[in-house]
């Protein structure tokens, strides 16, 4: 009979070799071949769209436990035609799929801001996809090492205790009229590395 632990064990073995069947054969070889299949198939990216999207990294990260990475639309979201989803992936991390935003038609623009810890240099992608199912590709190439295996901060069970608390922040809103609004969300990316 399986206790917790071994459960718990399990699903994580399971989940180290889900993530090792995308990664790469040998360093030098690009992982986001086998990230494109694993999670869009055989549908077409177009890269570099940046008549689309904007990708702002830093070439060279100061901390690579807080990369800053912000991802703008370069068009207004419409009930015709909006980006639905963006996925971020940092192809050398151990986890490469690092987030996804689903999004509204009623957002008007997208202006996303946010840090996230980097294992070694590597790109950086936001995959744009459309409320029509096209996808539209922006990437960075980012000088950072040691994130992953960076500590969480200085009292790791305070940070898991806060693990996904929520903050929101605005203005006071005008109805009608689009209003920014700031979410934080706290998640110390303790990754047992």
């Amino acid at each position: 009979m399986f206790n917790r632990l071994s459960t718990i064990t399990l699903v994580g073995l399971a989940l180290l070799m889900g993530s090792y069947s995308i990664m790469a054969a040998t360093p030098e070889e690009p992982v986001w071949p086998a990230l494109k299949q694993t999670y869009f198939g055989d549908k077409t990216i177009q890269d570099d769209a940046n008549d689309v999207l904007v990708l702002e990294a830093p070439k060279r990260a100061e901390d690579a436990a807080i990369v800053p990475i912000t991802i703008k639309s370069l068009k207004p979201q419409t009930k015709d035609n909006y980006i639905e989803n963006i996925y971020v992936f940092i192809d050398n991390n151990p986890m490469p799929y690092s987030a996804k935003f689903h999004l509204s038609s009623n957002l008007g623009s997208v202006d996303l801001s946010t840090r996230m810890r980097v294992d070694q240099y590597t790109y950086v992608r936001a995959v744009a996809e459309m409320n029509d199912g096209s996808l539209y590709m922006v990437s960075r190439f980012v000088k950072a090492s040691g994130g992953c295996s960076a500590p969480a901060g200085k009292d790791a069970a305070a940070a898991l205790a806060r693990l996904g608390k929520m903050k929101l922040r605005m203005r006071q809103p005008t109805i009608g009229e689009p209003v920014q609004a700031q979410m934080i969300i706290s998640h110390p990316n303790y990754n047992g590395l």
